[in-house]
């Protein structure tokens, strides 16, 4: 779970034959309950381009209701390394840490 006055966004993507992509997200308050979540059908790509736009995806949809601490939790380690790189988002929002803890 999230801390208090957080909320935990879980994000995935899929890779289909023929390279379809979809990706799906929840957003998750810091006791539990369900604040939003839907998947997508994203088009053709590859699992790396799907993973990360399912995290730009999520938090799109978490900045909506104006969540402001997200804590983002995702199970490719190569999209964690991205996004955690310089520490920076380009709205100037900082990456505080990047949870790794789902990779296989």
């Amino acid at each position: 779970m999230a801390r208090k006055g957080w909320v935990k966004l879980n994000s995935n993507g899929s890779c289909k034959e023929g390279g379809r992509i979809g990706c799906g997200r929840i957003i998750r308050g810091s006791v539990g309950e369900w604040l939003g979540g839907y998947a997508k059908f994203i088009g053709v790509g590859n699992t790396y381009l799907v993973e990360l736009f399912g995290v730009l995806e999520g938090l799109k949809h978490a900045k909506r209701p104006n969540f402001r601490e997200v804590v983002v939790h995702i199970d490719s380690l190569i999209v964690v390394k991205a996004i955690s790189s310089d520490m920076r988002g380009s709205d100037g929002a900082r990456v505080e840490s990047c949870d790794s803890s789902f990779v296989a």
